[in-house]
């Protein structure tokens, strides 16, 4: 059932009615208290983490991304950056980038070979 609570737009509440009350938590005037300790709870939760930088980085080499990793592993240890999902999605995408250039550099490699092995250059 859904909760019977008129917002003061005349539209109906559409959360859930708690068991045994035809209100939602929020609407039901038997938990106020409870309603009031849960916004004050979340208030005081940490934040969700957003980092905003102004430069753009530029991965390109090996080189680019070791120096890039150095400045997020400072940065998580100074604390500018929570050794959180950002920090771990950062450290994974650098991996990543790595594996690719690594790719890159072998495709490269063997596409010479293959250049002067049809010259005869081998």
């Amino acid at each position: 059932m859904k909760c019977q609570f008129i917002k003061p737009d005349g539209t109906r509440c559409n959360a859930n009615a708690m068991a045994g009350s035809k209100y939602c938590f929020t609407h039901n005037p038997d938990t106020q208290k409870e309603k009031q300790l849960a916004v004050l709870k979340g208030g005081l939760a940490p934040k969700k983490f957003f980092i905003k930088n102004q430069e753009e980085i530029s991965l390109k080499t090996a080189k680019d991304a070791k120096e890039f990793l150095a400045k997020v592993i400072n940065a998580v240890w100074v604390g500018e950056i929570p050794a959180t999902p950002v920090a771990n999605t950062l450290g994974f995408l650098v991996r990543c980038f790595l594996d690719s250039v690594e790719k890159a550099d072998i495709e490269t490699r063997l596409d010479e070979i293959e250049q002067r092995l049809e010259k005869g250059g081998i």
